[in-house]
């Protein structure tokens, strides 16, 4: 087991001589695993390296301070039996509280909070953040992915290596580190929440995956693992060729404008044209979250219209054809930068209220907060977007919803939309879905104030 994740370490260049590395260990078998291969090593390879513990209390469960002390207690067992200075640093964040405050999920909100705290402890230091993902965690999340609808990038789930975070055991499987811990008789804890069925995640892991091991192929996370890999040479291939199709096609190039030869572009392959079409809307965005397929098939149609057609974009960005141009801009007047979302909103959960006190701002709206499954998502459309629109719990696609509105297309883009999942809870200055709306059985209430002054 350690011959095999030191040359996954070394094949993808993990560690360096120096570096302060920090680990996430929450006690469980993947993260005691991890902790205590990468003492070893350290000590044999490393001996210069800084290792830093972090263990977070999320705030969840009744036995969660029992797990922080016996993580401390391993930190002190193995420094002293590698010879090495191992650092402990507890973390205890309410995730709870920063789930309802920003309206995300938990298993969101314990990742924010993770990572917050690792980079918090690794600031400005050289070196890296170890966690203990392993291949079936990078199989369910290529399944997740692919459900979701991605590309290649995400096809291939978790990279070993992104920007300062490493995955050393993402070459194992969950079983052979509970074969290893059992061999060195090493203990753990065990987090009974991983067995339910709350969360997507564990679905995948507990249904999906479970039946593909029994009824397709007892490899199938190996299996996945290979195509995954190859997946990741695919997107670095393309990467590399749309690089050179921008050179080829971009002629300008400047804070909030991009001028495209339209022409050029027509004459590259069908995948590059969408990949410069979507780097292009990103490049004026200046991020990627809630730029979707939708977004580059209307800026694509642009190429083959004559004369000057524009489409509205995410975060007031437009996508204009002026003949042999396509130009990616902001919207005139709009010389800021994209404002998110997510500070056009404040919510809040009420657990004590009147229905005679239901708002009747056109902004501030209440929802029946036990009906939300995921997490309430203020952001643009997406495909397979849809509300409720009657009592009798009828859908319509919100495509639809636009089209019997008469939204104008070119508006389509840029009306914010609180959602579920792809259940449209909100389409904000219009109406809300019937599924969320409040009632005589409302337990509790999210209460929803969108500021129209930031739009």
């Amino acid at each position: 087991m350690k011959t095999k994740v030191l040359d996954y370490i070394n094949k993808y260049n993990m560690l360096h001589e120096k570096d302060t590395v920090v680990v996430g260990v929450s006690g469980g078998a993947d993260s005691v695993c991890l902790l205590f291969l990468l003492c070893e090593i350290i000590k044999d390879s490393y001996k210069e390296i800084c290792l830093e513990v972090v263990h977070i209390n999320h705030m969840l469960r009744a036995e969660a301070s029992s797990e922080a002390e016996y993580v401390s207690l391993l930190c002190r067992e193995l420094g002293e039996r590698f010879g090495i200075t191992i650092g402990f640093h507890l973390k205890e964040i309410d995730v709870d509280r920063l789930a309802k405050e920003h309206h995300l999920s938990i298993e969101e909100a314990g990742r924010i909070a993770r990572y917050g705290a690792f980079y918090e402890i690794l600031q400005d230091k050289k070196g890296v953040i170890a966690v203990a993902h392993h291949k079936d965690d990078r199989a369910e999340t290529m399944l997740l992915n692919l459900f979701r609808g991605t590309g290649l990038k995400g096809a291939a789930g978790i990279s070993p290596v992104n920007d300062r975070i490493i995955r050393p055991l993402l070459g194992v499987t969950r079983s052979q580190i509970e074969e290893f811990l059992k061999k060195e008789g090493l203990g753990y804890c065990s987090d009974h929440t991983n067995y339910e069925d709350k969360y997507t995640r564990n679905r995948i892991r507990n249904h999906i995956l479970a039946y593909a091991r029994e009824s397709i192929s007892l490899s199938v996370v190996d299996n996945m693992e290979k195509a995954a890999i190859q997946f990741e040479k695919a997107e670095d291939y393309i990467e590399g060729e749309t690089l050179k199709a921008e050179l080829r096609c971009i002629t300008q190039k400047e804070p909030g404008r991009l001028v495209i030869n339209a022409k050029a572009l027509s004459n590259e392959h069908s995948y590059i044209i969408d990949r410069v079409i979507y780097e292009g809307i990103a490049q004026i965005c200046e991020r990627k979250k809630d730029i979707t397929s939708d977004h580059v098939a209307n800026v694509r149609s642009l190429l083959d219209k004559d004369g000057s057609k524009e489409i509205s974009l995410p975060y007031g960005a437009i996508a204009q054809k002026e003949y042999d141009r396509l130009i990616f801009r902001l919207r005139d007047g709009n010389t800021q930068k994209p404002i998110d979302l997510e500070d056009r909103i404040s919510m809040r959960v009420l657990e004590a209220f009147e229905l005679s006190q239901i708002p009747k701002s056109t902004y501030t709206k209440w929802f029946d907060y036990d009906k939300i499954s995921s997490a309430a998502d203020l952001r643009f459309r997406q495909e397979g977007d849809y509300l409720t629109i009657n009592s009798a719990m009828h859908t319509k696609s919100l495509k639809e919803y636009f089209i019997n509105e008469k939204v104008p297309k070119d508006k389509r883009d840029s009306i914010p939309l609180l959602a579920d999942g792809s259940h449209i809870m909100w389409v904000v200055g219009m109406r809300i879905s019937e599924f969320y709306k409040v009632d005589k059985d409302t337990q509790r209430v999210l209460e929803v104030e969108y500021d129209p002054r930031m739009s």
